[in-house]
């Protein structure tokens, strides 16, 4: 195993956003992170000079504005969904959208679910 440790910011980190951007650009053997004290990247193998550079890269360019704004936008998003579930039992299925539909079905929802439910159900 192979691992990069990071001190924590003096602010909040995406690390939802900061996964998905590993699973899209650490390389093929990027298995994951671990939060406690500082947070840890693993790799089942080494993933080379350039994939680390660019994760130092990455962590170093993030800021506590940006950081706050997807915060705030997945908060807004999950609280789109709540409203939209607690929405349900009024709806018939035909008046439903998909998003609206995969919560009855408890299938997850892709990022356009939940900007759809957003817009639907704004907060």
């Amino acid at each position: 195993m192979f691992s990069i440790s990071k001190e924590w910011n003096e602010w909040n980190v995406d690390l939802q956003d900061l996964h998905i951007w590993l699973q899209a650009n650490g390389g093929a053997y990027y298995s994951g992170m671990s939060a406690d004290y500082s947070l840890t990247l693993w790799w089942t193998e080494d993933p080379g000079s350039e994939i680390v550079a660019a994760v130092e890269s990455r962590w170093s360019g993030l800021t506590e504005e940006g950081e706050a704004a997807k915060i705030a936008a997945r908060l807004s998003k999950d609280e789109a969904v709540k409203d939209a579930f607690e929405a349900l039992p009024s709806l018939d299925w035909d008046d439903m959208t998909t998003a609206e539909r995969k919560l009855v079905l408890n299938r997850s929802l892709s990022e356009d679910d939940r900007a759809a439910l957003l817009i639907k159900y704004p907060q």
